[in-house]
């Protein structure tokens, strides 16, 4: 008694997948020229479309989203870091009601500030620009102690 055998017949198309395995049983990824290709619009043809649905308000309305902001009257970027600074200290003696003190038993913030503070009230310049913020006096009819040389 003769018993056939079905037979099973494979083929792959070209379509850039590997039929082997590597070492560890896996398959390579498909090479970029596997991937169908699809031309890109035509710029042309999106531009008259996209200039034909907008008039110029409606452009400028979704542009002045991203407008950069206009200068605040004009200060520098040292200028704002220092108001920056002081507002900082203004905002400690909100808190803790004091001025900032040196010495050790003090907090890193407040001898921060407190070497700070000192720093403005030093500097003529810093004086100047921050009169007008110094709602709490800080800066005003305070004597500026010159620094005693050291050896």
């Amino acid at each position: 008694m003769t018993q056939s055998v079905p037979s099973v017949s494979v083929s792959y198309s070209q379509n850039g997948r590997s039929t082997s395995s590597n070492e560890l049983g896996m398959r390579s990824m498909p090479g970029k020229n596997a991937w169908p290709k699809v031309p890109p619009p035509s710029c042309a043809s999106k531009m008259k479309v996209a200039m034909s649905d907008l008039d110029l308000d409606d452009l400028r309305a979704e542009l002045a989203d991203f407008a950069q902001p206009g200068k605040k009257g004009g200060r520098t970027l040292r200028e704002e870091r220092i108001i920056a600074g002081f507002e900082e200290i203004q905002r400690f003696v909100d808190e803790h009601g004091h001025e900032p003190l040196h010495g050790e038993d003090r907090d890193i913030f407040e001898r921060l500030y407190a070497v700070r503070l000192d720093r403005l009230r030093a500097l003529e310049e810093c004086r100047t620009l921050l009169v007008p913020f110094d709602r709490q006096n800080l800066l005003i009819g305070v004597e500026i102690a010159t620094p005693i040389p050291t050896c």
